[in-house]
C-alpha cells in the first residue's frame, strides 16, 4: 500500500474567489508569491504582503501589513503597516499608519477619520 506524501502544498481557500482582474476573499489573506492583478479585496479581514514578493494592484482591506515589495493604491478601514525592509510606492488612505525607519515609502498618505 503506498502513500502520497506532499511535502509542499498551496491552499487557495473556501471564501477565496479569482476573477478576470480581481481577488477577493472573507478571511485573512498571506500573499507569498509575485502577484500583478487590478484588484485584492480582502473585505474587512487582513491582507499581509510578504518579504521577497512584489505585488502590484489596488489593494482593500480591514489592515494592510507590507512587508515585501508593493505599487498601487491601499484603501484600508483601520491600518496600514509598512515594515521594514518592505518597499511601497503607493497612495494610501486608513485611520493609522505604521511606517518602519528602514522602510522605503513614496507616495501619499490620506487619513481617514474615525
Amino acid at each position: 500500500m503506498s502513500k502520497n506524501v506532499i511535502a509542499k502544498q498551496t491552499r487557495i481557500g473556501k471564501t477565496l474567489r479569482i476573477h478576470e482582474n480581481l481577488i477577493e476573499c472573507d478571511e485573512d489573506l498571506i500573499i507569498e508569491c509575485d502577484v500583478k492583478i487590478a484588484k485584492i479585496d480582502v473585505k474587512t479581514n487582513t491582507l499581509l504582503i510578504n518579504h521577497g514578493c512584489t505585488v502590484q494592484a489596488d489593494l482593500v482591506g480591514d489592515t494592510v501589513v507590507i512587508i515585501g515589495s508593493f505599487s498601487g493604491n491601499v484603501d484600508a478601514i483601520t491600518q496600514i503597516d509598512i515594515q521594514a525592509g518592505a518597499s511601497v510606492s503607493a497612495n494610501m488612505s486608513a485611520r493609522q499608519f505604521k511606517i518602519h525607519p528602514d522602510a522605503i515609502f513614496q507616495g501619499q498618505m490620506k487619513y481617514k477619520g474615525q
